[in-house]
């Protein structure tokens, strides 16, 4: 199904039509549960690469507050139980108290970081593509190429939706080193529309190769 016109941003900014159709996807996605199961997943994911064991080795907070200072959510016994806690309310301030963990790990916040970049630049009701922006500068810093990756890629997408074309082609070259770290289907598609839309207002891509691998992902990833 086509979608016409334009929607509005958190900030007022205008979403080309094209990029509308996949906010709006991944918007009913999240609003059907689906950041929330995302959450899940990745605590899945950790269980599964021995991160139980992970944390039951960390050091414990002694004497947690009921609260995290920033979140306003209630702090848990370790980071494994505050991303639980995190994946079942699936709201920003909850993803927030992961990040604050006192003594939180690079993987916990990263991924709570992921996070909160799905939910600023997917969920309607909290789209803020600034915010967006902030977070991915940080992921952009991690020493984990997919966290870097993920960063750069939602950075290129959330330049171009606020109309911020040149600087989002700035980002876009910055990611391409790290084309093949980036696992993230609906990122991959969010960097492809920012590519088509950067090139509709600046000119033809700077390298055939990398317009070619544009497409292959647009192609294969749903």
């Amino acid at each position: 199904m086509s979608i016409c016109g334009e929607i509005n941003g958190s900030a007022g900014e205008k979403v080309p039509s094209a990029l509308a159709w996949l906010l709006e996807t991944v918007a009913g996605a999240g609003a059907a549960g689906g950041l929330a199961a995302g959450g899940v997943f990745w605590a899945t994911v950790f269980v599964a690469a021995g991160g139980a064991a992970y944390f039951t080795v960390r050091p414990q907070v002694l004497a947690p507050p009921q609260h995290g200072e920033k979140s306003g959510v209630q702090r848990e016994e370790n980071e494994w139980r505050q991303w639980f806690r995190a994946s079942r309310i699936g709201t920003e301030g909850a993803w927030k108290s992961v990040i604050d963990y006192p003594g939180v790990s690079e993987v916990a916040a990263s991924r709570a970081r992921q996070q909160l970049v799905r939910i600023y630049l997917f969920r309607e009701q909290s789209r803020n593509f600034d915010r967006a922006i902030e977070v991915c500068n940080e992921l952009a810093k991690s020493s984990d190429k997919e966290f870097r990756a993920f960063g750069l890629a939602g950075k290129c997408g959330a330049l171009s939706l606020k109309g911020m074309y040149s600087e989002s082609d700035e980002a876009l070259e910055e990611f391409w080193p790290l084309q093949q770290d980036l696992l993230d289907v609906p990122m991959k598609k969010l960097l492809r529309l920012a590519a088509e839309k950067n090139r509709e207002k600046l000119g033809p891509p700077p390298s055939l190769e990398s317009d070619e691998w544009l497409k292959e992902v647009f192609s294969t990833s749903g």
